[in-house]
């Protein structure tokens, strides 16, 4: 990932309402107490509303959003560092928009992290495809079969899937995207 390009990214994107998919996944898994690390969490505009009921740690390489009481806190380091040396447990792995960013490896080790609970929001790879070539950072075409069968290789078993538009509009986008929530057994 190029980590210029998000920093500039997060300087010039202020915002801090979270997500669509961080309203649903709060809501999808109404638990109590969970831990959760927010891989990729930019700006920290998801961990700051889950943080609300959870527990959450945000990983980021570009950037370090600022540390909020006890409940909210960000590293900022190569989420691969994260997973090899940090002894920590978290109940739920949260990704949104990261998996289509990262390459297989990256995603097989997060998957091996031992979260009990993961849910992640992509874009789809059968999306405009013009939306997937950028000069500044790029995106990984992952077919839907493919991720799921990762999950289920890695011990878990699928909770929740959609793949639609309308979930994760942002002004005149409205990219096709991929909900995944699954559940280690």
């Amino acid at each position: 990932m190029n980590n210029d390009y998000w920093k500039q990214f997060y300087k010039n994107k202020h915002t801090l309402r979270p997500s669509s998919f961080a309203k649903f996944v709060r809501k999808f898994i109404h638990l109590k107490g969970l831990s959760v690390v927010d891989l990729g969490c930019g700006n920290g505009r998801d961990s700051y509303y889950l943080g609300k009921d959870w527990r959450v740690v945000g990983i980021d390489n570009a950037v370090q959003p600022m540390n909020i009481g006890e409940k909210i806190s960000f590293i900022q380091m190569d989420i691969d560092k994260y997973i090899f040396n940090v002894p920590i447990i978290h109940d739920l792995v949260y990704a949104r928009f990261l998996i289509h960013s990262i390459d297989d490896q990256l995603l097989e080790n997060i998957l091996k992290f031992g979260a009990s609970l993961i849910a992640v929001e992509y874009r789809s790879y059968k999306d405009d495809k013009s939306q997937w070539v950028y000069k500044d950072h790029e995106r990984k075409l992952r077919t839907n079969q493919g991720l799921i069968n990762l999950l289920w290789e890695n011990g878990y078993e699928l909770v929740y899937f959609i793949e639609a538009k309308g979930l994760a509009k942002y002004k005149k986008e409205d990219p096709l995207v991929v909900r995944i929530i699954a559940k280690k057994i």
